[in-house]
C-alpha cells in the first residue's frame, strides 16, 4: 500500500515515513501490539474447523451443528460485540452454541491465539477502556 503512495505527486520519502497505512486489521493489529498484546494471528480457517470440530466432538454435538455454521456465528457475535459472557443462554440451544463459543475462546486463550474477529473487538474494547490512546488516535489519523 505504502508502494502505491510513494508514487503520487509530492510525497516525499519524509512524508512517505509519517504515513500509516494499511487494512483495518493491519492498523490495528499495530495498536494492540503497541499496547503488549502479543497473541499469534490465527488465520488458517481451515484450522479454525479442526479446532471447532473437536470441540463439538467433545460435546458430542457434532451430528446437531456444522462447523462452518459455528465460526460464522461467532463471527457475527464479535462483531456485535456478543462476547460468551453476555450470550444469552435460556434455550438447550442457546446454552449450547454458548457452550462452543466458550470453548473456542479458552482454546485460543490457552494457545495465546486471537482471530480476525478479535483484532477488532479487541481494539474496540482497548479503546474504550485506554482514553489516553483514544486522544491519540485523530491526531495520527487524520485521513481514514
Amino acid at each position: 500500500m505504502k508502494e502505491r503512495i510513494a508514487g503520487l505527486p509530492g510525497i516525499s520519502k519524509l512524508v512517505l515515513k509519517t504515513i500509516v497505512a494499511g487494512t483495518f486489521h493491519s492498523v490495528f493489529l499495530r495498536i494492540l501490539r503497541s499496547r503488549g498484546y502479543d497473541q499469534r494471528i490465527l488465520s488458517n480457517e481451515k484450522f479454525k474447523h479442526i479446532i471447532i470440530k473437536n470441540i463439538l466432538k467433545k460435546y458430542k454435538y457434532q451430528e446437531a451443528y456444522d462447523p462452518e455454521t459455528i465460526l460464522s456465528l461467532i463471527s457475527y457475535y464479535k462483531n456485535t460485540f456478543v462476547t460468551p459472557k453476555n450470550l444469552p443462554a435460556k434455550t438447550p440451544i442457546e446454552k449450547e452454541i454458548k457452550t462452543i463459543y466458550q470453548s473456542y475462546e479458552e482454546w485460543k486463550a490457552d494457545n495465546n491465539q486471537m482471530d480476525f474477529d478479535d483484532i477488532l473487538l479487541y481494539t474496540y474494547e482497548l479503546l474504550l477502556d485506554d482514553y489516553q490512546l483514544l486522544e491519540l488516535l485523530p491526531n495520527k489519523f487524520l485521513h481514514i
